[in-house]
């Protein structure tokens, strides 16, 4: 069972998962209802039905991406395959990873989950709202709920695998370090741009 909104009745509920073999899914994949395509990877996508109205629909993706911080204790899953980063240059950003920048994205929070070690977790935060959480055992910087918004500010190097991110942005360029020669790539702000204005850059519309 899984909590979401019925895009036929609007009603919030918990769905009840369908068997995919129930709609024509194979080990090959699972036959859509008219107007979603042709076929989606049965392994990535499931098809819930609602409870009151009746709907049957496909939500997708159910692999999610696994992160943890440097000594393992504090782990989490983000669901997607893939996912837009930001790079900021700012001094703060510089000194929190002790790098020429960082790289996170941000997620919606109904896409994030904790596995573990959420207790282990200190944070320290400005007075400008600048927040650095971190493991408590290695340091290592982790998530954290992004101010009063339902989303995950998420650090990019936490995330295991090689695929499914890419560098869309980079901020505060204005300010990167002198030593900094690498070449920028995507959109370039010379300061924070709009918060709202960057979490809509990051999303991926299929993940």
């Amino acid at each position: 069972m899984q909590e979401a909104k019925c895009p036929e009745c609007n009603s919030t509920q918990l769905f009840r998962s369908v068997p995919t073999s129930t709609y024509g899914g194979n080990e090959e994949g699972l036959s859509i209802l008219p107007g979603l395509g042709s076929k989606l990877s049965a392994a990535k996508f499931t098809t819930v039905c609602c409870k009151d109205c009746g709907l049957i629909q496909v939500l997708g993706i159910r692999n999610p991406m696994h992160g943890h911080c440097l000594c393992g204790q504090v782990e989490f899953e983000i669901v997607g395959e893939r996912f837009k980063l930001y790079q900021c240059h700012c001094s703060l950003c510089r000194r929190q990873g002790g790098s020429l920048s960082n790289a996170a994205t941000i997620v919606p929070s109904e896409k994030f989950r904790w596995l573990g070690g959420a207790g282990l977790i200190s944070s320290w935060k400005k007075e400008s709202g600048f927040r650095s959480d971190f493991c408590a055992i290695c340091g290592s910087p982790v998530p954290n709920p992004l101010r009063n918004l339902p989303y995950f500010w998420v650090p990019a190097g936490l995330l295991g695998g090689n695929g499914g991110l890419e560098i869309v942005a980079h901020l505060c360029v204005a300010s990167k370090a002198a030593w900094n020669s690498a070449l920028l790539q995507g959109a370039c702000y010379d300061e924070l741009p709009n918060l709202l204005e960057l979490i809509s850059l990051l999303q991926v519309t299929d993940a």
